[in-house]
């Protein structure tokens, strides 16, 4: 059975939100929330936590984008015998 994750001891180079250069809708929505930090405070300085609240709008930012690719989508594009 598994068990929730405690082990921390690399979440600091490869998962915290600061320490990797991340193109993931949680970071941008964090660093564009928190700006004036993004900008003033030096890397390592920041805050390395983020809201709760903010993954939820990352599945949200993921869910319409992927809902815009699908009404783009052209039924002329798709062959008939996937349909």
């Amino acid at each position: 059975m598994l068990e929730p994750a405690t082990d921390r001891s690399r979440a600091e180079e490869l998962l915290d939100i600061n320490d990797t250069h991340n193109q993931s809708f949680v970071a941008i929505i964090h660093n564009w929330i928190d700006f004036d930090q993004t900008i003033h405070v030096p890397r390592g300085s920041r805050s390395a936590t983020t809201e709760p609240y903010l993954r939820a709008l990352h599945y949200a930012a993921g869910a319409i984008f992927k809902a815009l690719t699908l009404l783009a989508l052209d039924d002329d594009a798709v062959p008939s015998s996937v349909v």
